[in-house]
């Protein structure tokens, strides 16, 4: 390898032809900083090294221990925004078209090379490189405004299946829920635009939603039905929560698998809301409906629940507020 002390290469041209390396270092050098590799081996550990500054892999096709697809390939999964050359001495014919299809190169040069045309294809090539980045660095802001935005909308899907059950717009029950998605960190939902785009986006928060409020309301036509009584809590609770929670005694609970807590908010659409996470908040309203409160909190080893009669109104249920706390 050589050049390996350049600050911030912009193209990486790998070949195991000394006098090739030459040629295109002078050729390319006045114009973009340059490293160099003679085998596919030593391609990879530049690429992985300069991942932040390169822009550029131009690859010779027939190398020892390696072909260039191969780390042309390499590349692709790894530095999308990376443009991507092969470049050969050989008539390669079904190698090119392969890599192509593969969408492993932008651009195939045979060579012998015209120095004018290497020059403008690597010129072309960089301001190709800079669009793409721009291009990702937009699309990421644009999902950290449309995760946020589906936070919020959680939120208030949310408050609005619990008044359409317990008919009140002041709720401990959401007061509690939220305080238990932020003792767990909860994160926004991952979004990924080569598998969704905005419209399948919304139709599977759609049916995600649709399908939570329709469990939650049979856990509590169970509860309603079955009568249950508020003296029952630790029984009950564990009906619901099962091995998610252990009994302290005098009334405490100890969640023992927390991650459950962020369930709807923090997953992603495609994945329905687990039965136990909708079993929290059926509990949760449960004992709000019976004059009381669950109070969450963090002890050492974890968190910890208790009710308590609540003396006052609930406190009123400010959206605004939550939202700006995930």
């Amino acid at each position: 390898m050589t050049n390996s002390n350049v600050k911030a290469p912009l193209i990486l041209f790998v070949d195991d032809e000394e006098h090739t390396v030459k040629y295109f270092q002078r050729a390319v050098g006045a114009f973009a900083q340059v490293i160099t590799a003679s085998n596919v081996k030593d391609g990879m550990q530049l690429l992985d090294e300069h991942a932040g500054t390169l822009a550029v892999l131009i690859s010779d096709q027939r190398m020892p221990n390696g072909y260039g697809n191969q780390l042309l390939h390499y590349a692709r999964d790894r530095y999308p925004n990376m443009v991507r050359i092969l470049t050969t001495a050989y008539s390669e014919l079904e190698q090119t078209i392969e890599a192509v299809n593969q969408g492993q190169i932008d651009r195939y040069m045979q060579k012998p090379w015209d120095i004018t045309v290497l020059r403008l294809e690597l010129k072309l090539a960089l301001e190709l490189a800079s669009l793409r980045k721009g291009h990702t660095s937009l699309l990421q802001e644009k999902l950290e405004v449309l995760q946020k935005q589906i936070t919020s909308n959680r939120i208030g899907n949310l408050q609005s299946m619990c008044i359409a059950l317990v008919g009140d717009n002041y709720l401990w029950a959401i007061d509690t829920y939220l305080r238990g998605a932020l003792l767990v960190d909860v994160k926004s939902p991952s979004l990924n635009w080569s598998k969704n785009d905005y419209f399948e986006l919304v139709s599977a928060e759609a049916l995600r939603n649709g399908n939570f409020a329709r469990l939650l309301k049979r856990h509590m036509e169970i509860i309603t039905a079955q009568e249950w009584k508020i003296s029952q809590f630790e029984e009950r609770a564990g009906e619901l929560l099962g091995d998610l929670m252990a009994v302290e005694g005098n009334g405490k609970l100890r969640l023992t698998q927390e991650r459950f807590l962020a369930d709807y908010l923090e997953n992603p659409a495609q994945l329905a809301v687990g039965e136990q996470h909708i079993a929290w908040l059926a509990l949760l309203l449960w004992v709000e409906q019976c004059g009381y409160q669950m109070q969450i909190e963090r002890q050492a080893p974890g968190l910890y629940c208790h009710i308590q009669r609540f003396e006052s109104e609930p406190p009123e249920m400010r959206l605004a507020n939550w939202i700006e706390q995930f």
